[in-house]
Formats: C-alpha cells, structure tokens, sequence
C-alpha cells in the first residue's frame, strides 16, 4: 500500500508524533506504552488528539501549539494542566480595581495599597482615645479653674468641639491611609439640590423636635406653657433690658412682635453654629458613626455612638453644664439625649451625602433648644432640664418615635451616591 493510501488515523498520528504530540491510542509506533497509557489517571489532563485545534496566539505573539508545551519546550507533550497558570494570570488581570467598583463597593485601603480592608475596631478604639483626651485636655482650664463661671469658659468649650475633628483626621489620615475629605464626608457626594434639600429639612426637624419635646413634657407635667402671656419671655427680656439700664416700653414695639423676631434670631444662630458644629459631626457622623454601622449595623451603631457622643460631654457635664441639679446623673441623661438626638443627627448625615446637613442640625439644636424653653415658658414654673424638654425623660418619647420610624424605614443605609441633578430623590 502506498504512503499517500494509508489510513488517515495513521497518516495524523505520524505528524501529530513529529510535532511531539502525545499518540491518541497512547502506544508509540515501536510498539512501547507512553506515559499516558502506563498511568491512566494522566491521560484525563491531556487534549484529545482526534479533534485538530486551531493554532491560538497568546499575549506574547507565540503560536497556540508553542504556548501549550510546558516551559516552551517544542518537543514536550502538550496537556490541560500546563494550561492553568496561565488562566489564573488571566483572572487576576480581570479582578475589579477600585476605581472600577460599582457604587456602595468597599475598596478603602488598608495600607495605601489600594486593596479593600474590612471593618476594625482597633480604629475607632484609638479615635475615641483620642478624642476623648483631647476633650479632657480642652477642658482642663475649667478644672483648674472657677468652672463653668471662668472667663475661659467659652474659648474651652469651642476648642472642645474641635476635638473630634481632629481625632477624625488622625485616624483617618494616619491609620486608615484614607482621603479625609470624602471619608469623613467633608465634601458632599450628593447633588447641590439634594444637599440643599437636606440643609432646609435638617432645620425645619430639629425646630419640630425641640417643640415637640417641650409639648411632651407639658403632658408628663415637667414644662408648663404659657401662650397667652408670655411672662417666661417678658422676665428674660426685662432682665436683659434692664440690665443696659433700657425699659421694654422704649422698644416701640408690641411685646408679641418681639417675640415673634426671636425666631429670626434662632434662625441666624443655627447658621452661625455651623461651624463650631461641624467640628464635632465631622467625628462622631463623618467617622464614628459609619465605622460603627460598617462593624455592628444600625440599631448597635445608635446606641454605641450615642453614648460614646454623650460620654464625650462630661468634662463639661459634671461641672454642671445641661444637667445643673444633678450633674452625676446628667452625665446618664446626656447619654440617652445623645442617642435619640444622634439618630436624627445620623440620617441627616447618611441621606444627605455629607455632614453639613447633620452640622446645621446640630447647631439648629444649639440654638433653638434653650431659647425655644424660655420663649414658650410660664415666668411661674421652675423647668428642670432633667426631666423638661427635649433633652429630659419628659421630651424622650417624642426622640423614641422618631428612633423607631427611622429604623423601620432603613433610614441609617449608605451614603447616598453622587447623581445628576435632576435625577436626585429625597
């Protein structure tokens, strides 16, 4: 029989064995058993010689039959497995980047590497050291001196705010080696008319809260209104007159009317708040709150926030600060206060893209809730901030519905993600 009439099993066995591919029936043309055939296991890894393959190129330009052969050996038998490095390159060069991640991923780094790093403690265990000793330190002057009647007093409180910004950025900057304008939310994420939206809303809720505290109380008997009149307001302005030497008649004015401008004043004091404000929401809502929802989930990062947030008051709360008639046991009430209250404060945060919202709430706070309790009061009734008020046990149902509304809602869920305007929803 011819060479060009032999059957074409044999006449591809003979080019498949000049290219040093294993024979398919596994036995060599002298009759001797190759590898495949003496270890049977071996013969699962190797292509099947019945189907010729198409030449393939790899990265490095070099053909598929070159490619397949083990250490570039083109004399060495081609199989699956030597394959396999170099499938696993191919997946690691498909692995997602940071910069490719969809929206809500977790890539922060956890070394500068650009590698994500779960949630720690060990973090905000040395954020709340450190703010906390900056506090203290803040303070100290108060301590050694007349307390809160110093003249140092408000350069002392004022700094003490800024103490958790600035363990905020240590911890950020220095252990976690991220960007601490977008992770402590200092630069909004969210649209201008999302952020506008939540600055306005942030107001109008703080200002409801504080009044609807006051009305719980009155109903718990711990605050007493007096509408009519206002005898709370006219003895806080006549004190405050006569003491400039000017009576209440030379205002030119209705009392009424008087009243009503205070609001404009609680207005602008919520604005001029923002700033010392915001050194304390850039800590405790910039840092502390999203490393606690990251590392327990909402309700535990509601309660572990707001008494870590409340804790952080006593070098100014055992001095007799809020809580006057009892300051040991104001230090407890201001734990509770903090927790509801931190939960508005929280939202506003979240939802908002940024702390600004949750700053001019905090200072919204600061300026209506002393000023709304003497506005509204009655000149005859004694209120104790204990028990009266939004930040006493009289005002804390109102905090607990607002509480639960905003868990049931999921209300405490990512930063919302930066959008178009226009394609923004509240």
């Amino acid at each position: 029989m011819s060479s060009d009439a032999r059957q074409p099993d044999e006449k591809w066995s003979e080019e498949a064995r000049s290219d040093g591919i294993q024979d398919p029936e596994g036995v060599r043309s002298d009759g001797a058993a190759t590898s495949s055939q003496q270890n049977p296991a071996s013969m699962q890894s190797e292509e099947d010689p019945q189907v010729p393959r198409r030449p393939r190129k790899t990265d490095e330009g070099a053909s598929g039959d070159d490619a397949l052969r083990p250490d570039g050996d083109p004399q060495a038998p081609r199989t699956r497995a030597h394959l396999r490095p170099k499938i696993d390159e191919d997946l690691q060069a498909k692995a997602v980047l940071p910069s490719e991640a969809q929206p809500g991923t977790d890539t922060r780094p956890s070394s500068g590497t650009g590698t994500a790093s779960a949630p720690s403690w060990r973090p905000v265990i040395i954020y709340c050291v450190v703010a906390y000793a900056l506090a203290w330190l803040a303070a100290l002057p108060l301590w050694l001196g007349s307390g809160l009647t110093s003249p140092a007093f408000l350069v002392c409180s004022v700094t003490m705010m800024f103490t958790p910004t600035i363990a905020a950025v240590i911890v950020t900057k220095f252990v976690e080696h991220r960007p601490i304008w977008s992770a402590l939310g200092i630069k909004p994420n969210a649209s201008a008319g999302r952020t506008i939206g939540f600055l306005a809303l942030a107001m109008v809720v703080i200002y409801a809260v504080v009044l609807l505290g006051m009305v719980s109380s009155a109903l718990f008997g711990t605050y007493k209104f007096d509408l009519a009149d206002l005898s709370g307001f006219r003895m806080l302005l006549d004190s405050q007159l006569d003491a400039g030497g000017t009576p209440v008649e030379s205002l030119g004015m209705p009392l009424r009317l008087v009243w009503a401008l205070q609001f404009v004043n609680v207005v602008i004091g919520s604005v001029i708040n923002v700033i010392p404000a915001a050194g304390e929401e850039v800590g405790w809502r910039g840092y502390l709150f999203p490393r606690l929802l990251e590392l327990t989930g909402s309700l535990p990062a509601l309660l572990i926030s707001g008494v870590i947030w409340g804790l952080w008051h006593a070098p100014l709360i055992l001095l007799g600060y809020n809580y006057p008639s009892n300051p040991g046991l104001g230090l407890l009430a201001m734990c509770v206060f903090a927790i509801g209250i931190g939960a508005i404060l929280a939202w506003l945060r979240q939802k908002g893209g940024s702390i600004w919202p949750s700053a001019l709430a905090h200072g919204s706070l600061n300026a209506a809730a002393g000023s709304f309790m003497l506005m509204f009061a009655d000149a005859d009734f004694t209120v104790d901030t204990m028990s009266g008020t939004i930040m006493g046990w009289g005002g804390w149902p109102v905090l607990l519905v607002v509480v639960v509304v905003l868990l049931v809602c999921r209300a405490f869920g990512p930063v919302a993600p930066h959008r178009q305007i226009g394609s923004d929803h509240v």
